[in-house]
């Protein structure tokens, strides 16, 4: 969905990415963003940009059991592609961008985690 590279630049002593590079096609560019991750094992994920072509990102993950096998995963995204970046992504491309950016995630997980 859009996500061109990913890199872990940094990693915990559990050796989960704590720094990570990202490159994302938006239609219009590519742009390359440092996210930092903060994890609350087991419910929660989240993340926040400490550098990059936005002008900022912050998101995650929270789970809840639900019981019987079942959990319940809501995702959150809070951007700001800043002015110049903004202009490119109006109308009909940031509705593109706002479907795969975030429409399209929980959809991505939901096939990950059942095996599609």
């Amino acid at each position: 969905g859009g996500l061109v590279a990913i890199r872990a630049l940094q990693r915990d002593v559990e050796n989960r990415p704590t720094l990570v590079e990202t490159e994302n096609d938006i239609k219009v560019r590519t742009v390359k963003t440092q996210v930092r991750f903060g994890y609350e094992a087991p419910t929660r994920l989240s993340w926040v940009q400490e550098k990059g072509d936005l002008k900022s990102v912050e998101g995650s993950w929270t789970l809840e059991d639900l019981g019987g096998g079942r959990t319940l995963a809501t995702y959150t995204l809070d951007s700001d592609p800043g002015r110049m970046l903004g202009m490119l992504i109006r109308g009909p491309v940031e509705a593109a961008v706002r479907g795969m950016l975030v429409n399209a995630r929980p959809g991505e997980l939901k096939s990950r985690v059942e095996g599609g």
